[in-house]
């Protein structure tokens, strides 16, 4: 009995759903913008091979040239506190 009720509810909640479903629709303007973007060709994705600024991409630094840039860094902030 309550199994025959709990398919009945279920089934009763699936066609609303459908039926809601069916009536679903989008707004005009929105409907609107949506067959004008299916009849424009589609756009192509090559677009990022062909920018013509590429960024210059810097060498690799190695630890002791980091430790040189680093320590040159520290002379020149030490002697310009020393200065003041």
């Amino acid at each position: 009995m309550m199994k025959q009720q709990e398919q009945e509810r279920q089934e009763r909640i699936r066609k609303q759903a459908e039926l809601n479903f069916s009536k679903a629709k989008l707004p005009e303007r929105m409907q609107m913008h949506s067959e004008k973007q299916k009849q424009l060709p589609p756009k192509r994705s090559d677009t990022y091979d062909s920018h013509s600024f590429k960024p210059k991409i810097n060498e690799l630094v190695t630890a002791e040239q980091f430790k040189k840039a680093q320590d040159k860094f520290n002379q020149k902030l030490n002697k310009k506190k020393a200065q003041q």
